[in-house]
């Protein structure tokens, strides 16, 4: 919480994934050791939020600058955070069109240790219970429950894109910029029936999955103390059995119509998120003991005030 002109107000952070390329108004440059980040204000869903495009620079999924952009959130004094991504089929019964709210990620063949702040000088260890914060969810889920009939009528002239909507499910991250061959994607889908004891392929609406690139930014946002969800957007087939391969121009035509469907999700989400709220959640540092502000402050000097403010606070 923070005044906002005068006014105490939520912040709440957005993030906007592939296909976004609009302008958003109001914009600063925060510097934050791991990049500069443009941060936007701008007013979406009846609210002013602080917005980061995705993929601002062209950065490939694999080597994007989330923990920068999370860390300018924290600074900013950001208490919530709802983002959209373009992902993949995976499963049988999630479409291109489909919006999944996942409740839990997998990541696969990826280095983790990029995904976390932990570094000499200070140790982190986020809990993954809260990975997706059941008050971010809840917002975005009332948020998709509003936009339904929206979604619904912006498919109709679509030839490719089906409207469903999926609650809950699991975010299968990868590296990128390359998408995986069937038999990556076959083996992902062979460790789900072992995983859930499932006999064939024939998953039901309890196994609802889709894979894409970005959702390890939910690590940062978890580490920087701050509760997070998104929304996947299932823009193509991937390389799902007896479909073709996709292309990244597939992902952007479908995006140039089911884009907006996940920008309405977010914007409802906004709307519905009570201007009093409080940030429930602490910076996961367990005490003093792990961490050493001169050794962080050298490269990093944004990220050590961000821990000793969470530190000072629990001695008042």
């Amino acid at each position: 919480m923070d005044l906002w002109e005068g006014i105490l107000l939520v912040k709440i952070g957005v993030v906007l994934g592939t296909g976004f390329s609009g302008d958003l108004g109001t914009e600063r440059i925060i510097e934050t050791g791991y990049g500069n980040v443009r941060i936007f204000e701008f007013e979406f869903g009846g609210k002013k939020v602080y917005g980061v495009k995705r993929h601002e620079e062209l950065e490939v999924p694999d080597i994007m600058p989330e923990k920068a952009y999370m860390l300018a959130f924290k600074w900013l004094g950001v208490d919530i955070v709802y983002a959209t991504s373009a992902t993949g089929r995976l499963t049988e019964n999630v479409v291109p069109g489909n919006l999944l709210i996942p409740h839990d990620v997998i990541r696969h063949g990826i280095d983790e240790r990029r995904d976390t702040y932990t570094q000499k000088g200070l140790l982190m260890h986020g809990a993954p219970s809260t990975i997706f914060h059941d008050d971010a969810r809840a917002n975005l889920i009332a948020g998709m429950h509003a936009s339904e009939d929206y979604v619904k009528n912006l498919y109709k002239s679509s030839e490719t894109l089906e409207s469903g909507f999926f609650y809950e499910g699991i975010a299968h991250v990868v590296s990128g910029p390359t998408f995986r061959t069937p038999a990556e994607e076959q083996d992902i889908r062979g460790r789900i029936l072992v995983s859930y004891n499932l006999p064939d392929e024939s998953y039901t609406e309890d196994h609802d999955h889709l894979i894409g690139m970005t959702a390890r930014e939910a690590f940062a946002a978890l580490e920087m103390g701050i509760p997070y969800a998104l929304v996947l957007n299932c823009t193509d087939h991937s390389s799902y059995p007896n479909h073709p391969s996709v292309t990244h121009p597939q992902v952007l035509e479908a995006l140039n119509v089911s884009g907006e469907a996940g920008f309405k999700v977010l914007e409802e989400a906004v709307r519905i998120t009570p201007e009093d709220y409080i940030n429930p959640l602490s910076i996961p540092i367990a005490s003093e003991l792990d961490f050493n502000y001169k050794t962080v402050s050298e490269k990093y000097p944004k990220l050590a005030d961000i821990i000793q403010k969470e530190l000072d606070s629990r001695e008042n």
